[in-house]
Order: structure tokens, then sequence, then C-alpha cells
């Protein structure tokens, strides 16, 4: 019987980390460049904003893959996947952030990896968000 139990726990504990994902979370801090607006060139949804103290803008992104492939998350990171550009356009007093080049799929034995980037934009006072998405704090 206390075999049984013990089986029980075990195979419940394995099914538990065989549907975990892969998890992280970076932060870039940039320069206002005495921008009044952001941007950020991703869906909204996917977008929360803050306010802070200061001129530094900081975005915090949080990263699942639908794989527990730890290894796999930290190589796409070092590849500087999740890395964000910014470009200022001075005749809109606009500050674009985007990703340094298009995503592609990532495919692991024949099977698309699902990614999921949430940001959270953390913008000086005087900083607004070009697109208004849901606010937080």
């Amino acid at each position: 019987m206390k075999r049984l139990y013990l089986t029980i726990i075990l195979l419940l504990i394995l099914l538990q980390t065989g549907q975990s994902q892969a998890t992280t979370t970076l932060n870039q801090t940039f320069s206002s460049m005495g921008a009044v607006l952001v941007d950020l060139d991703v869906p909204p949804a996917n977008v929360t904003i803050k306010t802070t103290k200061g001129s530094r803008i900081i975005v915090e992104s949080s990263i699942k893959l639908s794989v527990p492939n730890e290894r796999l998350l930290q190589f796409l990171v070092k590849a500087n996947r999740y890395q964000l550009q910014p470009k200022y356009k001075a005749e809109d007093q606009l500050l674009l952030l985007q990703q340094k080049r298009p995503e592609s799929a990532v495919v692991i034995r024949g099977e698309e990896v699902l990614e999921k980037v949430h940001y959270t934009l953390y913008l000086p006072q005087h900083t607004a968000y070009a697109k208004q998405p849901k606010v937080a704090g």
C-alpha cells in the first residue's frame, strides 16, 4: 500500500514537471530622449503601463515558452530575440521601441514553440503611451 501511494505521488510530480513552461523576465532601460510619447511595436493587449519617477523608460519583458526547455529560452535570450531597439522621431517627439529583427517561428521536432511575451512599460510621469492600453498602478 505504501508503494502505491509513493508511485502515485511520483507520477503526479512527473506530470506536473512535464506540463511546465520555461519562463524568464528581462529588463531594458532607455533614455527618454525628450520624447513625450512612447510606442511599443507590439499588440496593445500585451502591454501594461506604469508610471515611475525620473526620466528613464524601463521595459520589463515577461517571456513564456510553451515547452519546458530552459536551455532553449536562454539561447533565444542570448541571441537577442527579445531585445528592443529605440528609434526617436523628433518631428513627433515619439520614441518607438521595436524588436531588432522580425520574429520567425521557433520549431522543435516539427512542432512550433509558442512564445508569450508581455511587456510592462515604466514611463516617466511626463511621458504617455501612444496606444493607451490597460493602465496599472
